[in-house]
């Protein structure tokens, strides 16, 4: 057991990081398999939906659809067959409702593969998205969920789990509700993830910063029942995105919304110019670890990573340790996935250097 008699400095350090709030993420599964409808179970239907269950695959991993039409997703889905590692229908199925297949993939080969081919992969640590959704129709404005479109709220998680974006619906204070009705859509946006800003340009955050979670929210409207807009507004890091969007359907705009909210996080969580490089060692030390749990939640941690590939220790100096940590992208990529974690936090003077958090219960 490792241990030391005086924390000195670091004792308040340690005590502030109690009281920080806590960040929204998560480490989010099955990101190496999918669920897909077919209309029976013949052979080549079911071949097809194991093209289908590896596309959604591909789109979770990069968090872009376009790579179905990049070189590395279209070489992977000529031979979708070849990364199978279990494939089933679900029970419940039926030759009127059809039935739905099931499809695991070979993790370490589909993830090797699409690296040969550039591609850029988004670890399974995600930023938990807040989300709200304003309904407008002849009846005035609510708030979802609505008893009128279940739907809706139903099509906007499943969405958000099918691009694993962990996602919840954000509270809503008197105020806004109040001035609903009134409101013109901007001024409702605004009201809830606020006002829009121009890119930034230039580098990402400061990985001192903590992520902040990202926000988004939709005024979908219609005026004669049939045809269906939306109005959307992701926030990322204090930028902010607008778009359109139409359907026939609130459900068909929810799911578009969704899609184009997830290429928007894909392109900054799993930027290519910090997780693009090649392997390169970074030396990162980190300071509280006062017993063997405290070592081994750290170890666990970094391993969990998707930019690291290697892992080892150099120098165990009371409560100090400093590990050698071969990451894709070197240490701004290391950098930039820890800190999508609230057990290591970034010494702002120190680049290289963290704090690890009390566990729970001290």
């Amino acid at each position: 057991m490792i241990r030391v008699p005086h924390l000195s400095g670091l004792l308040a350090l340690l005590l502030g990081l109690l009281t920080l709030p806590a960040l929204h993420a998560a480490s989010v599964g099955n990101l190496y398999g999918a669920v897909v409808p077919v209309a029976d179970r013949s052979q080549a239907e079911t071949d097809q939906g194991v093209v289908r269950a590896l596309g959604v695959v591909l789109v979770k991993l990069t968090g872009q659809r376009s790579v179905l039409t990049e070189p590395a997703g279209r070489q992977l889905l000529k031979q979708a067959g070849r990364y199978v590692t279990v494939v089933g229908h679900e029970a419940g199925g039926n030759a009127t409702d059809g039935y739905r297949l099931r499809v695991d993939f070979d993790a370490r080969a589909v993830a090797a593969a699409l690296r040969e081919h550039g591609a850029v992969l988004w670890g399974a640590q995600r930023p938990e998205t807040r989300a709200w959704l304003v309904l407008e129709d002849a009846q005035g404005r609510r708030l979802a969920p609505d008893p009128a479109y279940p739907e809706v709220t139903d099509t906007l998680r499943a969405q958000a789990e099918q691009r694993a974006i962990p996602l919840r619906l954000g509270p809503v204070g008197p105020e806004v509700q109040a001035g609903l009705a009134a409101a013109s859509p901007d001024a409702v946006l605004s009201a809830l993830v606020g006002e829009t800003a121009p890119p930034v340009a230039s580098a990402p955050a400061p990985v001192s910063a903590p992520v902040q979670a990202p926000q988004l929210a939709g005024v979908l409207g219609t005026v004669d029942g049939l045809a269906w807009r939306g109005r959307w507004r992701l926030v990322i890091e204090g930028v902010a995105i607008d778009w359109e969007t139409e359907a026939a359907t609130p459900e068909a705009l929810v799911a578009e919304g969704v899609d184009r909210a997830a290429d928007a996080l894909g392109r900054h969580f799993a930027d290519p110019a910090v997780f693009g490089g090649g392997v390169a060692n970074a030396p990162l030390t980190v300071q509280g670890i006062a017993t063997a749990g405290d070592y081994g939640r750290v170890v666990s941690l970094l391993r969990g990573l998707d930019a690291v590939t290697a892992l080892g220790v150099t120098r165990v100096v009371g409560a100090e340790v400093t590990f050698d940590v071969a990451a894709r992208g070197g240490l701004p990529a290391l950098a930039q996935s820890l800190r999508l974690t609230s057990l290591l936090v970034p010494d702002p003077a120190r680049p290289g250097v963290y704090v690890l958090a009390p566990a729970r219960g001290r």
